[in-house]
């Protein structure tokens, strides 16, 4: 009995304690924790902000090395917090899926920007879930090419001036798209299609659910570059679906004849419709196609290309043109340029937010070493907001000897891109296939400023 009866009266001695000392015990409890809370804040480095590339569920190999090889390091810092990489790949390219992805990814602690590597449909239905996030998600659209991926989006996805009375919508969201729209692509179709002797076109929409919208886009854009050739002499024949399609006899009948055949949609309805155009004794052997830069896109391989569009036995051989908005040389290197070139733009931004400093709430947080994500999300937006009217060009990358490709946006869209038009050449060579520009509308990668320089130097 001695044992507990020491202890009973040391628990009344402790209680006792705490009776006389409770003011005390409050107090630390008030400051010693909070104290202890920044301390420890402060003394832990923070969890590094995230760029998240979502790619569609087909994205080929190489691009896919693209994202891998910048996901091995850190790409920046913003003050004393690292960027880094994370890929991401849809399960599937449903849009389902890709807005499910869009809300967990502007959910996520450490989203600190998007890089958006895929169909201009899947973009267009991801972007309002990333904008109507507080603070939004900043979006680099890297090969879709819809002339408006805003379309779907709401009121939410904008800023809105701060007088009530004067609810005025701001043209502006934290989006820049890489590529040049679908209405240069029509437009450099039907100009190369004419320099090279065609004025009479046909239509051929594919049946691609995954992206609709990018195939009607682009129809509708050939139709309106059609009507502004017509001063040269374009004629839009007729227009048709995929699975649409007349037979020899109709298309051979038609007056007058077309002579150049426009498709737009993925890579194995393109050599469906190849296939059985080259069987078709009534069509004129020069017919000209020219396929949509979807078909390179929604192909495995350069190799898986080339022999899906192989001559077949007991067929015509008709001149097959490709458009695509990246050098043929870059395509041919297993580049995808545009992929690549959002890395160097997005470090361009973060090197511009810490030229410029953040705002007084990011800068007081910091100090304490509370900052998050959405601190550097708000800020990043506002640099964006302000390179919209103060930064004229972005550079991509380069290799080197080579020229980075420039980017000048005029809002959200890329307003010096051009498409280039490629024929399929090597199908038959060593080291494989491969394609050549034949548009002759570009200076090409070239060489770099000092050996332009010292070339100069020579001659004069």
């Amino acid at each position: 009995m001695v044992l507990p009866e020491q202890m009973r009266a040391r628990f009344l001695r402790v209680g006792s304690w705490i009776r006389h000392h409770s003011v005390e015990i409050v107090l630390a409890a008030l400051f010693g924790l909070p104290f202890a809370y920044f301390a420890g804040a402060y003394l832990e480095h923070p969890d590094p902000y995230t760029i998240y590339v979502v790619a569609d569920h087909d994205t080929n190999e190489e691009t896919l090395n693209i994202f891998r090889s910048k996901a091995r390091g850190y790409l920046q810092k913003i003050g004393d917090v690292y960027v880094r990489v994370q890929p991401e790949i849809l399960g599937d390219n449903t849009q389902e899926t890709a807005e499910k992805m869009a809300a967990d990814l502007s959910s996520r602690p450490d989203t600190l920007m998007v890089i958006g590597s895929g169909r201009s449909q899947i973009t267009e239905k991801s972007l309002p879930i990333y904008f109507k996030a507080s603070p939004r998600v900043p979006y680099l659209a890297t090969t879709a090419s819809d002339d408006d991926l805003l379309k779907d989006c709401t009121a939410e996805c904008y800023e809105w001036n701060a007088i009530p009375l004067l609810p005025q919508k701001v043209s502006f969201a934290p989006l820049l798209q890489l590529s040049p729209t679908n209405k240069i692509q029509a437009s450099s179709a039907i100009e190369f299609a004419i320099e090279n002797g065609k004025s009479r076109f046909i239509i051929v929409e594919g049946n691609d659910s995954q992206n609709k919208s990018y195939e009607d886009d682009l129809v509708k854009e050939y139709e309106g570059a059609i009507q502004d050739a017509k001063k040269d002499g374009a004629l839009e024949l007729n227009k048709y679906e995929i699975d649409r399609l007349p037979d020899e006899k109709v298309l051979g009948n038609m007056k007058p004849t077309p002579d150049c055949v426009l498709y737009v949609g993925n890579l194995g309805e393109a050599q469906a419709l190849v296939s059985q155009l080259s069987h078709m004794k009534t069509l004129d052997d020069h017919t000209l196609l020219i396929l949509s830069d979807s078909v390179i896109q929604t192909s495995p391989s350069d190799v898986q290309l080339a022999e899906g569009f192989k001559p077949e036995p007991n067929s015509k051989v008709l001149p097959l043109r490709f458009t695509h908005q990246t050098f043929a040389s870059d395509y041919n290197r297993h580049v995808s340029t545009y992929d690549r070139d959002a890395f160097a733009i997005a470090k361009t931004l973060i090197q511009d937010l810490n030229d410029r400093g953040v705002d007084f709430r990011m800068r007081a947080k910091s100090l304490l070493h509370i900052h998050r994500v959405g601190d550097a999300r708000r800020n990043l937006d506002r640099v964006m907001k302000e390179n919209a009217a103060v930064r004229t060009w972005y550079a991509g990358e380069a290799e080197t000897g080579e020229h980075p490709l420039t980017y000048i946006f005029k809002g959200h869209n890329q307003y010096n891109g051009i498409f280039h038009v490629w024929r399929l050449t090597g199908t038959d060579t060593e080291p494989g296939p491969g394609m050549e520009d034949v548009d002759h509308w570009h200076p090409g990668r070239g060489i770099t400023s000092a050996q332009e320089s010292a070339a100069l130097a020579v001659r004069y």
